[in-house]
């Protein structure tokens, strides 16, 4: 379990970018994650690793400028957000443990639990957009490495792609800041729920003597 949990408070408390009342916001995040793995050898040649993950991710946060009626700006957001993975291994060692190859892959689904979105005194722009889970991780990796004994010369080489979910806060995470000119009070959202997954590919080859 990862909790984190932060509380901001700002207001007529000193010069210069200081609101003229005190702003309130509050930030609860929860990610918890347990999983299971068997590791098999069913062959002195062959190792296999197969697993099953879950992921339970939960954020809330509350935004009050405490200004008096009807200039009050309150905004409370919860969203919670599951994900089960399945991932297999599997290394093979062949011509007298010359050649090594490694091979993985992993799936991963989300879905999305409580979706609890309240504003009053701003629009919220999260009331606009649809809210969907993150799609569907098929990601994978290959490597091979062979050993030429006569020169003590390893060739390998290796491919594979990877996949991160965006943060429930970078979707849906705001909160206030004020106009050093003005001293107006400005509620932000900082998240894009349309914000995609990141999606990495990376290869590397090289010569080891």
């Amino acid at each position: 379990r990862v909790h984190t949990s932060r509380t901001y408070i700002s207001g007529p408390l000193g010069p210069g970018f200081q609101a003229a009342t005190e702003t309130l916001g509050e930030y609860i995040g929860d990610v918890d994650t347990v999983d299971g793995r068997a590791i098999l050898q069913p062959a002195s040649w062959l190792g296999a690793t197969v697993g099953y993950e879950f992921e339970r991710e939960h954020y809330y946060d509350h935004q009050d400028d405490h200004r008096p009626a009807p200039f009050r700006v309150l905004t409370e957001t919860g969203i919670s957000q599951t994900a089960h993975a399945g991932f297999a291994a599997a290394q093979v060692a062949l011509l007298d443990r010359r050649l090594q190859v490694s091979l993985s892959g992993r799936v991963q689904g989300f879905s999305l639990g409580t979706v609890a979105l309240s504003a009053t005194g701003v629009a919220s722009v999260y009331d606009r957009v649809a809210v969907a889970p993150p799609p569907r991780a098929l990601t994978g990796d290959f490597s091979a490495a062979y050993f030429v004994e006569a020169s003590d010369t390893k060739v390998r080489a290796h491919v594979g792609n990877a996949y991160r979910a965006p943060g429930l806060y970078e979707r849906f995470g705001g909160g206030f800041s004020s106009d050093p000119v003005s001293g107006l009070i400005i509620f932000t959202p900082y998240g894009d729920p349309r914000l995609e997954p990141d999606r990495y590919l990376s290869f590397d080859a090289g010569v080891d003597q």
